[in-house]
């Protein structure tokens, strides 16, 4: 297993929004995601830098920065 190994992999949400928002991550999810030692990253981006990133399909690039451990 990746984790066993000094490994790590996480799940990495860029979510872009345009007012006020909400989800809910249910119990069952965080569960998995923790029996598979996966971490969750989220990155949320507010009204304004939602109009200013570049996305995917427009010729942007996606990418994931080093997380932190912890």
């Amino acid at each position: 297993m990746l984790h066993d190994t000094g490994g790590r992999a996480e799940i990495f949400v860029g979510w872009f929004i345009n007012g006020n928002t909400g989800d809910v991550l249910p119990p069952g999810l965080l569960g998995a995601l923790a029996a598979l030692h996966l971490d969750l990253a989220l990155d949320i981006y507010p009204p304004d830098q939602a109009k200013t990133q570049p996305s995917a399909s427009a010729g942007g690039s996606v990418s994931a920065g080093p997380a932190a451990t912890g």
